[in-house]
């Protein structure tokens, strides 16, 4: 999906365009490109929180486990984490380049962590019981490409903002 920035003199603000599609990233002129990025990012992570407010509480119902609180940053290496000391949960704002089926897939594998902390088998056993067929979105993620294919986007570009996630 096509990214521009914009300085129309207005306040920050990003504008998705669905129909063309496009993300319009309006800032005043004079801000650095780093100002801009962060604009960009502020937005990608508020479109990943709205859809984890739902997500979250969904999955914890499904699996009986329950996070003490979750955040959402922007991630350099990880698609999420778990403190099973504390039961709290971060998510990769990131994630708003995929559709809503990898983001249900994070959240059942930090779940997951609360019970097994490691990648052993017990744990995947235990993500693929509430969510059959997460080895395939586990790959999908571990490719950083938001199209089922393998074409589109490295993760840290918003190839695809929000598809299939709530705007």
């Amino acid at each position: 999906m096509p990214l521009r920035f914009v300085s129309p003199g207005h306040l920050p603000r990003v504008v998705w365009n669905r129909e063309v599609p496009e993300v319009v990233v309006r800032v005043p002129e004079a801000w650095s490109p780093a100002q801009r990025l962060r604009v960009l990012e502020a937005w990608e992570a508020e479109l990943v929180s709205e859809t984890l407010e739902s997500a979250v509480p969904e999955w914890e119902a499904k699996t009986g486990l329950t996070a003490s609180g979750w955040t959402v940053k922007r991630l350099k290496s990880r698609w999420g984490s778990c403190r099973p000391d504390t039961g709290s949960l971060v998510f990769n704002a990131r994630l708003v380049a995929f559709p809503r089926e990898c983001l249900d897939y994070v959240v059942v594998h930090e779940l997951a962590h609360l019970v097994e902390p490691s990648h052993n088998a017990r744990f995947h056993a235990l993500v693929e019981g509430w969510l059959p067929g997460s080895a395939h979105l586990r790959k999908r993620l571990r490719g950083g490409s938001p199209s089922p294919d393998g074409s589109g986007a490295s993760p840290g570009s918003p190839s695809r903002p929000g598809e299939g996630m709530a705007p």
